[in-house]
């Protein structure tokens, strides 16, 4: 009996890995791709570079927004509200950065929300004894961005943190295989977590470890008057914002190419009350282009 395999059983074994890997990897990438121009020619808007705003003074009246589920608004008015709690944080992270499965992994330092209370963040204690201090593991960890040697095996995300963190992790750990005594510890409140410190979390849905480096002040919460599109009908609505979440963007116009603030709210108010073809995409987005934008950009 011979073991040397036929052409039919490597055509047999080969053909569902390609498929495999073309379902994983080539696959999404084309479907995010197409999305994209799909996007940009139905959303007249889709275009304009947009900042992540998180205090109400850098909102005003007549400024456009996109909330979350990518979807416009022209502010009318804006307060700040007092704020009770705090639900999520604004972490500055470096770790091996995921940027596509077609892409390197190199070591990035990324701004991240965190949600507080939800298990899944985490913060590892070790004994004092064998940690630098924070502000060197912070200057460890900053020094490192910019790599591209991760190693899924050896060298990924908790390894790297672990070379910012311990003391002599290389020797007395990386190289003997030997286990580094720590403590995971869920992050309920705020103050449990300061630069410096290792963390575990979701990232991509999987578990992921990273570097602390900085964290943003808290963000506003506000309440906001707004125009947008809802029912078929041009309409002006309340709701509160929490600008901490980091998923409030502001479009960011070149003066040139838009209207005058106090224009563009009168546009807006003047269409109250108007009806939109049913069938129209982003009727937000319309309305946005033609209360904003001199033209049809």
């Amino acid at each position: 009996m011979s073991i040397v395999p036929t052409q039919s059983t490597v055509l047999a074994a080969v053909v569902p890995i390609l498929i495999g890997l073309v379902g994983c990897f080539i696959l999404p990438s084309l479907v995010s791709c197409l999305y994209g121009q799909i996007k940009t020619l139905f959303n007249p808007i889709d275009k304009i570079s947009k900042i992540v705003v998180r205090k109400h003074d850098d909102i005003e009246p007549g400024d456009v927004l996109n909330i979350p589920t990518d979807h416009d608004i022209i502010v009318k008015d804006v307060r700040v509200l007092p704020r009770t709690k705090v639900s999520c944080l604004q972490l500055e992270v470096v770790h091996f950065a995921f940027n596509g499965p077609m892409s390197d992994r190199t070591v990035e330092k990324e701004s991240i929300c965190f949600e507080i209370n939800d298990h899944m963040l985490k913060v590892f204690k070790f004994c004092p004894a064998v940690v630098y201090s924070d502000d060197e593991v912070v200057e460890r960890a900053l020094k490192k961005v910019g790599e591209a040697n991760f190693n899924s095996l050896v060298y990924r995300s908790s390894h790297m943190s672990k070379f910012c963190k311990v003391r002599n992790y290389r020797d007395k750990y990386w190289c003997s295989f030997k286990t580094l005594p720590a403590i995971e510890r869920e992050v309920t409140e705020v103050f449990d977590l300061k630069p410096g410190d290792m963390i575990n979390f979701r990232y991509y849905g999987l578990p992921h470890v990273g570097i602390v480096v900085g964290q943003l002040p808290i963000g506003d919460l506000v309440e906001i008057d707004f125009y947008h599109v809802k029912g078929g009908m041009t309409k002006c609505c309340t709701q509160e914002f929490d600008l901490n979440s980091n998923k409030i963007l502001r479009h960011n116009y070149y003066d040139e190419d838009r209207f005058p603030l106090k224009e563009t709210l009168e546009k807006a108010a003047k269409k109250e009350g108007e009806k939109v073809h049913p069938f129209r995409f982003f009727k937000s987005a319309r309305l946005v282009r033609d209360c904003v934008l001199k033209t049809e950009k």
